[in-house]
């Protein structure tokens, strides 16, 4: 089935582009995945346990095109702007059209990791979510041992507001806790 593509959003800081994904984008994120996967099954063991191909991919690209379209989610490749690598993703889901608030989900993948990256796509998501769409919430649930994401939520003007007893299940293991940081508009 072949879906029309959603409108090209890009959103520009000094050293990194937030941008929809393209057809061309599916070989990189692929080669993300297969290079990091054992770093990112544990938060995103639904995405890495069904993309192991390009169709695949393709597929996962799609929903989040169709995602975009409902706007129940807005999902962007995190690139290089110098040499237009793709670094990593960050998306809004579970959005609640009420309020307006949804859940952000992020990863950098390790090559680019510890850079500041994750901090500058958060920024820009949350200037974009505030200001584009009104957002008056966005809020992070966080595994307590993923030191980089807290520091770059709370870089990012995110507090931490509690934490989630027994919320999370990681493949095989037992009920873990998560803690939860959020941004509010002032």
């Amino acid at each position: 089935m072949h879906h029309e593509q959603v409108e090209i959003v890009q959103l520009k800081s000094k050293r990194i582009l937030l941008r929809t994904y393209l057809e061309a984008d599916k070989m990189y994120f692929l080669k993300g995945l297969k290079l990091d996967g054992h770093l990112l099954a544990p938060y995103f063991s639904k995405m890495i346990g069904r993309i192991k191909n390009l169709d695949e991919v393709g597929k996962y690209f799609s929903e989040k095109q169709d995602a975009w379209k409902e706007k129940s989610a807005f999902t962007f490749g995190i690139f290089h702007n110098e040499t237009g690598k793709l670094i990593g993703q960050i998306s809004i889901r579970n959005i609640d059209w009420s309020v307006p608030k949804g859940e952000l989900g992020f990863f950098v993948f390790s090559e680019f990791s510890g850079q500041g990256y994750g901090s500058e796509a958060l920024q820009l998501m949350v200037k974009w979510c505030k200001f584009k769409h009104g957002f008056e919430r966005i809020f992070a649930i966080i595994g307590p041992e993923n030191k980089s994401s807290i520091q770059a939520v709370l870089k990012s003007g995110f507090l931490k507001e509690g934490v989630l007893r027994k919320s999370y299940k990681k493949a095989g293991k037992e009920l873990m806790d998560m803690e939860i940081y959020a941004w509010v508009r002032d």
